[in-house]
């Protein structure tokens, strides 16, 4: 579906089918887009191994440390280009525990990361003495919020329709005497959650993206 069938569903749905609009196209957009993100972070539904900017991260035998793209919400496997091992995930504290010294640890192909290094960076291990390129394959957020009414939500078709129930949540969430109906948000939220799941913290993202030894996906 696109944006804008998106929008006609809910206008059908809500009575507010008839220009002038209570609610704007604009909002609309707005709260269908908090949907995407909303159902891209409960279900991982956004796989990518091959958009360059968030997968592909060049670096050189100056600095082990690798700025990630915030719309990344779980590393699912990373590798060296031209390597056929995946990079093990660590965090600090297992290597301060298992590999004394580990920051001075240097090698020419680095054989894993760590994970907890700092926000939205991760550091390689060891560190490299040579150049390369890290291939990562990820769960992310959509690349942008739809925003043109032929945009298609970048999750699989058959849950388009499902976003309306987060529309619901959010147009009856409103502080508008018109629209401010808890039941009716409820309703649409019930709706989002029996196709999305229920949410997942930022904690649990964290704990997922930080957990050495097991898939991001396993453990979120």
């Amino acid at each position: 579906m696109t944006l804008g069938e998106l929008i006609d569903v809910w206008r059908r749905q809500s009575g507010d089918s008839v220009a002038a609009f209570l609610i704007d196209n604009a909002e609309l957009a707005e709260f269908a887009s908090d949907a995407v993100v909303e159902a891209s972070r409960r279900g991982h539904l956004i796989i990518d191994s091959d958009t360059v900017e968030i997968c592909e991260i060049d670096f050189d035998d100056t600095d082990p440390v690798l700025d990630l793209d915030p719309r990344i919400i779980v590393i699912r496997s990373a590798i060296i280009e031209g390597q056929t091992i995946p990079l093990e995930r660590y965090t600090i504290a297992w290597m301060d525990m298992f590999y004394p010294g580990w920051r001075a640890h240097t090698a020419k192909v680095p054989t894993g990361y760590v994970a907890d290094w700092s926000s939205n960076k991760i550091r390689l291990y060891q560190k490299q003495t040579t150049a390369g390129t890290v291939l990562l394959n990820v769960a992310r957020e959509p690349l942008a919020p739809l925003a043109d009414l032929a945009d298609v939500p970048e999750l699989p078709a058959r849950c388009h329709r499902s976003l309306v129930g987060w529309m619901d949540k959010r147009a009856y969430s409103k502080d508008d005497s018109q629209w401010y109906s808890p039941d009716r948000a409820a309703k649409g939220e019930a709706e989002f959650v029996r196709e999305f799941g229920e949410a997942k913290s930022m904690r649990n993202e964290k704990w997922a993206n930080e957990s050495p030894g097991m898939t991001a996906d396993t453990l979120c």
